[in-house]
């Protein structure tokens, strides 16, 4: 999914939450090795800078590395860290169906169990290629905010 999509989708599920900016934040956080390298590839720059943030992906993106990430973060606070938990597997979830095929030369799928494994699911949906996802997805966004948004105008009207 793009990055835009995981920020709102995030926000918008966890707008209730105490954490809520912490949960948009590990929703995000999977896809920084990459963002940070993709305006080099884009100005056309060696696609190998890419192939060398796979591994760092590879493990932003693995439940097993989420999980262990989220024990840790545990033990040190003291408590549940939910908004790592909620907010990164919510990334690796809607990647894991919206990574089909490759792009930039990153092999296809999402590594659930990277490092134990770099076994890769493909999606069922390419998000870059398949326009009816890209409207339906900015669509509903753009309806539930807006419900939400005319929801809480007419409640402080109604004060």
């Amino acid at each position: 999914m793009d990055f835009l999509s995981h920020i709102l989708w995030a926000n918008l599920l966890f707008r209730k939450k105490q954490w809520r900016w912490q949960g948009v934040a590990f929703a995000i956080l999977p896809d920084f090795p990459i963002a940070l390298v993709m305006p080099l590839y884009i100005l056309g720059y060696n696609v190998d800078a890419m192939r060398q943030l796979w591994s760092i992906d590879f493990a932003t993106h693995s439940l097993l590395v989420i999980g262990i990430l989220f024990v840790l973060a545990s033990l040190y606070l003291k408590r549940y860290y939910y908004p790592l938990i909620f907010g990164s597997t919510l990334h690796v979830f809607t990647d894991l169906v919206t990574h089909k095929g490759s792009h930039a030369g990153y092999p296809p799928g999402t590594a659930l169990f990277y490092p134990l494994t770099e076994f890769r699911i493909d999606g069922i949906i390419n998000y870059e290629k398949d326009l009816w996802f890209l409207v339906l997805n900015f669509g509903a966004l753009i309806l539930i905010y807006s419900y939400i948004y005319l929801k809480g105008k007419k409640q402080n009207e109604g004060v």
